[in-house]
Order: structure tokens, then sequence, then C-alpha cells
């Protein structure tokens, strides 16, 4: 069975819609963003607490990010559109 074209793209918009809504209840904070970026290293961030900008590891196109965790401090830096390099910090 076909749909009319009409129809196809307004059950898309709906649906595109319901997804931006979503998206709009749930927003990431910094600390959100920047602990996923140490799991994805296979590191641990549980309650990530603080999040700071390093002003001496960064650079104008390099961003760094230190990071509490539950479990340690992390140096987060972005580096154009590898992933970011993640340093344990004592």
């Amino acid at each position: 069975m076909a749909f009319p074209l009409a129809t196809v793209l307004a059950i898309a918009a709906a649906l595109g819609g319901l997804a931006v809504a979503q998206a709009a209840d749930a927003p990431e904070t910094d600390s959100e963003i920047l602990a996923a970026a140490v799991r994805s290293r296979g590191l641990p961030c549980d309650e990530p607490r603080d999040v700071e900008r390093d002003p001496q590891a960064s650079l104008p196109d390099r961003p760094a990010w230190t990071v509490r965790c539950a479990q340690a401090r992390y140096r987060v830096i972005y580096e154009g559109d590898a992933s970011p390099r993640v340093d344990v910090l004592q």
C-alpha cells in the first residue's frame, strides 16, 4: 500500500517535532557532556560535580576543561575533529 507524499511528509514533520520537543525537555549540561567524553575513553566518571575551563592548557583552537567526578579529576582537551584527549589529574 502506497501513501501519498503529503501524508509521508506530514508524519515525518510530526516525528521530527517530537524529537526536538524531547531533546528540549532533557538538555545536557556541560558536566554531562564532559563526563561522557571521559567515559568514552574507558575511564569512570559518575556524578560529574564541577566543570571549569582550563586556561593554561587551552589554546585558541584547542579548548581544555577540568571536570571533577566522584572518582577523580580529569582534563579533557578537544583537538579538532578527533576524539577528546583525557588526562587523569591528581
